[in-house]
């Protein structure tokens, strides 16, 4: 049987090589990690209306129930957003980066901020919203974020920059830093990223486990750098940007895509 080409039932995805395949059909034990906006649902405006597709919904399900995968959600949102967004299915969830993750059935757990950090980002929030930012504002336990998208260029970099200038007094070399984003900036604690996430689930698993990340963002090159040449970071959007990702697909239609083929290379189903 020729593991190194895509299954016959379904297009190939260009940007997916045949290695990447070939170790999900052999691995013993795989770790699954995905971003949620832009990688399983197309952004919005308003971003409680990012729900992935069903398609997309009923194949994380029968991914997570055949026991073949250990499926996560890596995202900068909360748990409690990715759990409402995805519902029904029932999935890990590691959410704001790090800071917090639960497994299904089973409580939110969250590390505890570094001290003096809760202070700064409610002093942050108050000189975003002097700035007159506050609609654009979101606030977490561990960071603040600005959201530019649905702005016309002009009124995205506006924002963005008032926000940096707001902000930028904040950041210092032990609690807080800066970090743009697709579609926006965030004042985030340091200490956790979603590489130190992915670094985590790993340890969980059993000795040889092949880790596939697949995201769009800046900040999921943290995950594709931790885990490095010995799993494989796909990143979601057009080929071409500077990446540590050894795969690509260029939208969350795509990621459906590559849901079925993983689901039929692990378990034979279509």
């Amino acid at each position: 049987m020729d593991l190194t080409g895509p299954p016959d039932a379904i297009r190939p995805l260009d940007g997916i090589p045949g290695q990447l395949w070939a170790q999900v059909s052999l691995a013993k034990a795989r770790l699954l990690m995905l971003d949620h906006d832009g990688t399983l649902a197309p952004f919005e405006t308003d971003r409680a209306r990012a729900v992935p597709p069903r398609r997309t919904r009923e194949l994380l399900q029968r991914i997570a129930e055949s026991g073949r995968t250990t499926l996560v959600v890596v995202s900068g949102r909360p748990v409690r957003d990715l759990a409402a967004l995805l519902e029904p299915v029932r999935l890990t969830f590691v959410g704001e980066h790090g800071w917090e993750w639960s497994a299904p059935g089973g409580p939110l757990v969250r590390h505890p901020l570094p001290r003096g950090v809760a202070a700064r980002l409610e002093r942050a929030a108050r000189l975003a919203r002097d700035a007159g930012l506050a609609a654009q504002l979101e606030r977490k336990r561990s960071s603040l974020a600005l959201h530019a998208r649905g702005l016309d260029a002009a009124g995205a970099a506006d924002v963005t920059s008032r926000a940096a200038r707001a902000w930028s007094p904040l950041v210092d070399g032990a609690q807080l830093m800066l970090v743009p984003f697709a579609g926006g900036l965030e004042l985030r604690s340091r200490g956790r990223d979603k590489g130190t996430a992915a670094r985590d689930l790993l340890a969980r698993e059993p000795a040889g486990t092949l880790a596939v990340h697949v995201g769009d963002d800046t900040t999921d090159e943290d995950v594709f750098e931790a885990i490095g040449r010995a799993g494989f970071g796909v990143r979601v959007g057009e080929p071409g940007a500077p990446t540590r990702a050894r795969a690509w697909l260029r939208d969350p239609d795509e990621v459906a895509r590559f849901l079925e083929t993983w689901l039929e290379r692990t378990t034979g189903e279509q």
